[in-house]
């Protein structure tokens, strides 16, 4: 980890942080982690947003129970995603978890970004 985190950047500006979350289309799988006292990770798909206030994902169909103690208001999620474009870039940031929808569809509320974390993948511009 200290070598990926020597070559992340970090991007605090709002206007950056919005090109970043801007070039996420709905559908888009990200990388969720949570450390609780083992580390849970999950892929779940990016449902939309609402750009300054929060990310909306789906919940894990099929696993209520398991995550039960994960899946909380105010936990939170390392969000990882690749950024495909010219150079490619992995992009970090933490999110805590806002709320939780029980009814119809379950949906996950993150916070939207205030730092995001980013490396580059390609020495050339494709």
């Amino acid at each position: 980890m200290d070598v990926l985190a020597k070559k992340m950047k970090t991007v605090d500006s709002s206007k950056r942080i919005t090109e970043f979350i801007l070039n996420l289309m709905p559908g888009k799988m990200l990388d969720l982690q949570f450390s609780s006292p083992l580390l849970v990770r999950m892929k779940l798909m990016l449902v939309g947003y609402d750009v300054g206030n929060f990310l909306i994902v789906k919940h894990p169909s099929g696993h209520d129970s398991e995550y039960v103690d994960v899946l909380q208001a105010g936990n939170v999620a390392i969000v990882c995603y690749i950024a495909e474009g010219q150079q490619g870039e992995f992009i970090a940031f933490s999110a805590p978890i806002r709320a939780i929808t029980s009814h119809g569809s379950k949906l996950i509320f993150l916070e939207y970004p205030k730092y995001i974390e980013n490396r580059q993948l390609r020495v050339l511009q494709r």
